[in-house]
């Protein structure tokens, strides 16, 4: 009889590995709560803070995209500890980390990265509706990407960059899915790069469409509305239901991140042992 406690191989399509990273990125939280951190810094030049942030998670990226095609694992980036540093290094960063969903993952993978997948896609199909809404009615500049519409210039929007890095996190996430993915050596790497390129182009959009609602005087519409900026928007140019609707999508947003930090599957990955 054949065992079915193992991990299952080639259960995970590329789509699902792509959005396991996207939605543990949870995007939606990032544009709207994160990124707006370093608001105060960059002010109108947030976009070009993002720009830095973007190239800056890429080349990390890029590394876990190489270490993933060597060494397609679900144990991610324990795995990759343990193959560098010892398995004593990989055993104690493997047990620190705390699944807190399980239920959705307990009886097949399959479960947790289709929800989480259609869960992302809401959240960012909300999000890219609204910014073509606000930069649709405009009035559209060239000014964010200006270094001189920054007060201080390079500094402020170096320091702003510090800040959207922190909305970068969880692209690494599909590497969790090396023993699980169809063709993992090609499908691990490519959605650990394309998943931050992607998210990363979705803020810088965003960002932009930030400045255009708020009349290019985003320091000033985040400090009125309480960083609550894009329910604020979802009002001004959706009428009254649109707050309700970005809400909603926030909520979405954090059930799709935790989906998506659930454990592959109730058994015992090939880092553990």
């Amino acid at each position: 009889m054949a065992d079915t406690t193992g991990l299952r191989a080639g259960s995970v399509r590329l789509p699902e590995v792509l959005f396991q990273s996207i939605t543990f990125m949870a995007p939606g939280i990032g544009i709207a709560f994160a990124i707006g951190i370093g608001i105060p810094l960059a002010g109108a030049n947030l976009p070009l803070s993002l720009i830095i942030a973007l190239v800056a998670c890429s080349l990390t990226a890029l590394a876990n995209g190489q270490l993933a095609s060597r060494i397609p694992s679900a144990g991610g980036l324990y795995s990759y500890a343990r193959a560098a540093i010892g398995w004593r290094a990989g055993f104690t960063v493997g047990w620190y980390y705390l699944a807190v969903i399980f239920a959705l993952t307990y009886f097949d993978v399959k479960l947790s990265v289709r929800t989480a997948m259609v869960l992302g896609g809401i959240e960012m199909l909300v999000f890219i509706a609204l910014g073509l809404t606000i930069v649709g009615h405009g009035p559209n500049s060239a000014t964010p990407f200006n270094p001189s519409a920054s007060p201080d210039g390079a500094s402020e929007i170096a320091q702003g960059a510090v800040y959207a890095v922190l909305a970068f996190i969880g692209f690494e996430a599909a590497a969790s899915f090396g023993e699980e993915a169809k063709n993992p050596r090609r499908a691990v790497p490519l959605s650990i790069i394309a998943s931050c390129v992607g998210v990363g182009l979705f803020y810088l959009f965003l960002s932009y469409a930030w400045n255009v609602g708020a009349d290019s005087n985003i320091v000033a519409f985040h400090q009125a509305h309480g960083g609550n900026d894009w329910p604020a928007f979802a009002q001004r140019f959706w009428g009254g239901p649109g707050a309700w609707i970005v809400f909603l999508a926030l909520l979405n947003s954090i059930i799709a991140a935790g989906a998506s930090s659930a454990p592959p599957s109730p058994s015992w990955p090939s880092w553990c042992t």
